[in-house]
C-alpha cells in the first residue's frame, strides 16, 4: 500500500497500536496483548487448566 501510494488510515492506526505494545513489553505475546496498552481496562486473568 505504502509503495502504490494507497491510503490505508486502519492499518496505519493498527500498526501504531502495536508498535506500541511491542515496546511496553508485548512483543512475544498474541495478537491480542494489543489491548493492554490501553490505561484502564482490567483484564481477565488465565485461567489454570484443570
Amino acid at each position: 500500500a505504502k509503495a502504490l501510494h494507497f491510503p490505508l488510515p486502519l492499518a496505519s492506526t493498527a500498526f501504531t497500536m502495536f508498535t506500541a505494545a511491542s515496546n511496553a513489553g508485548y512483543g512475544k505475546e498474541d495478537d491480542s496483548a494489543v489491548i493492554k496498552i490501553f490505561a484502564g481496562i482490567d483484564l481477565p486473568q488465565k485461567k489454570e487448566a484443570l
